[in-house]
């Protein structure tokens, strides 16, 4: 890489903007450092449209008001990632109208379109002579939801789950879990960081992966994927879906960032929404991890872990790459505020984030430097 001025890249975990009234409060917090970088990216957990009925397939399904999307402008947003498990949750009509609305509002897509080759196609951005590139895939959503010839969808890779009986004696214990991708879209995805490398100076390589509200643990195929992204040009992994932080690995120096967890999520449950069958099984199987409504953050119904957020920040300088977080929390009002040293917030946040990445097995270095966590 040539010599070049500071280039960053802001990635923020799942986005639901839903506050029609105005859709900026969530951001008031978190935008100022958000549109300081030169790019910023998340992704896109739900559709902005008032087209489509719900798809019988969705547990609860997520839509938001198009008016929705001044919250992405103002804080900033240059591109988000559509592929994940909702963005057929409203059917073709809503997922297309979405799309169409970002890029009309000057949010690029990655991850999902019209087709497989509109999918698998990288947003592109250039700041400051730099060329950035964003892919996103999915390896979890409904039957159907992924794209294919002349077929609107997300970019998928296709995971596998194997249960191994360890106990054979024992009919109905529990099982070792082993989960290993699809060969034919790990290769297509390999492909498409390599040919976006070829367009661009750092390839970012998004995933809507992992183990929803359940803490700490990682699921077998992430690893696999992660390096192989990594193996084929990619700077970093931007993991999201499990709606709380997983831990940070580092692989040939690079991050994969396992989950990003919540960032803005504006989540409004009603009784009727909680009575819905799905929801009900979700609530039993995950307990106190599993959404429902909290006393202490009424717009927020997620478990008080996943008040712990990040900002990743990957910073391009002089043909060196530095890769680190700044924590933040999500407060009473549904804001993530990113956190200086002397909040004592700040080191709770940094804290959390070393012990599940070391309780995982992974040896990152996390050091202080200004309101950063520096990753190594």
């Amino acid at each position: 890489m040539a010599k070049q001025q500071a280039v960053t890249v802001c990635s923020v975990g799942d986005v639901i903007v839903n506050r029609p009234e105005d859709p900026t409060f969530s951001w008031a917090l978190a935008a100022p450092v958000l549109r300081a970088a030169d790019v910023a990216f998340g992704n896109c957990e739900t559709n902005y449209s008032e087209k489509g009925v719900i798809n019988p397939v969705e547990r609860g399904g997520v839509i938001s008001h198009p008016k929705n999307i001044a919250g992405l402008t103002y804080a900033g947003f240059a591109a988000m990632g559509f592929a994940q498990n909702h963005h057929l949750g409203f059917g073709y009509p809503a997922f297309l109208d979405t799309i169409d609305l970002l890029r009309k509002n000057g949010i690029q897509t990655a991850g999902a379109g019209k087709d497989i080759d509109e999918a698998r196609k990288p947003a592109i951005l250039e700041r400051k002579g730099v060329k950035l590139a964003f892919l996103q895939y999915c390896c979890g959503y409904p039957i159907g939801y992924e794209a294919g010839f002349n077929k609107p969808g997300a970019a998928p890779i296709k995971i596998y789950t194997v249960y191994d009986m360890v106990e054979h004696e024992m009919p109905g214990s529990i099982p070792d879990i082993h989960t290993f991708p699809d060969y034919k879209d790990l290769a297509a995805m390999q492909e498409d960081i390599r040919k976006a490398r070829q367009q661009a100076d750092a390839v970012f390589m998004s995933v809507h992966w992992g183990l929803h509200f359940t803490p700490v643990i990682i699921a077998e195929y992430q690893g696999v994927v992660g390096r192989a992204a990594i193996d084929a040009g990619a700077e970093a992994v931007i993991g999201h879906h499990p709606h709380i932080l997983k831990g940070i690995e580092m692989y040939c120096g690079k991050p994969i960032f396992h989950s990003l967890g919540n960032f803005v999520m504006d989540v409004h449950l009603s009784k009727d929404h909680m009575k819905k069958p799905g929801i009900n099984k979700m609530v039993s199987r995950y307990g106190e991890f599993g959404v429902g409504p909290r006393e202490e953050t009424p717009t927020y119904p997620f478990h008080e872990q996943s008040r712990n957020t990040m900002i990743a920040k990957c910073t391009i300088s002089g043909g060196k790459v530095e890769h680190s977080f700044i924590p933040c929390y999500i407060n009473s009002k549904g804001q993530p505020e990113p956190l200086k040293p002397s909040n004592k917030l700040f080191e709770k946040v940094k804290s959390y984030v070393e012990d599940i990445s070391g309780q995982v097995g992974f040896d990152t270095k996390f050091t202080v430097k200004g309101s950063e966590v520096k990753l190594s």
